[in-house]
């Protein structure tokens, strides 16, 4: 399952990147739901307790990163609230942002970059991309540490590459931080 993530910018300038508001109503609705028709019916099962249990715990789960250009700072938060573990970098750790893809179940990841070129000049279109249920084109938002370690934001999808693309573009612009194509 993708968990699909939207940019919300806020009053004070971050840009903060997180779970989209109607995953967490689903989840919500789900549990609600769930355990109102379990007191309804006036016997709890414990198949339902745990659907409501676990689609809770959906509604509860973060995943959001927050891109600040007065800290300096970029900031990774996830886990079930309130229990969420954070993990924050100076922009002076941050050796810059990028968009890449890979070919998601191929060990040989050279394919890809012919195939993106080709993409760009309009010669191939994502609709023309052959199927194959283990080897798709993923997109990966990254963020490339000075130390050698790399961060992915976000991994989603060809057809989001220009959404990737553009973010990882204003979030470079916004912080400061270099972008590499």
């Amino acid at each position: 399952m993708e968990i699909p993530l939207s940019e919300k910018k806020t009053a004070e300038g971050t840009v903060e990147y997180r779970i989209h508001p109607l995953f967490r109503f689903v989840f919500a609705a789900i549990s609600l739901f769930v355990s109102s028709a379990s007191t309804l019916y006036g016997s709890v099962s414990l198949p339902g307790l745990l659907v409501a249990i676990i689609a809770l715990l959906g509604a509860l789960y973060t995943e959001l990163w927050i891109f600040r250009p007065d800290g300096n700072t970029v900031t990774y938060a996830t886990g079930v609230f309130p229990f969420l573990a954070k993990k924050e970098w100076n922009r002076d750790e941050i050796e810059c942002l990028s968009v890449s893809a890979f070919m998601k179940g191929e060990l040989d990841q050279t394919k890809t970059g012919a195939l993106l070129e080709k993409m760009d000049t309009g010669i191939v279109r994502p609709s023309l991309i052959p199927f194959n249920p283990g080897s798709r084109v993923r997109i990966r938002f990254m963020i490339e540490l000075k130390d050698g370690t790399t961060l992915a934001v976000d991994d989603s999808g060809i057809r989001s590459r220009q959404r990737l693309i553009a973010l990882a573009r204003r979030v470079s612009e916004l912080c400061g931080i270099p972008y590499r194509d």
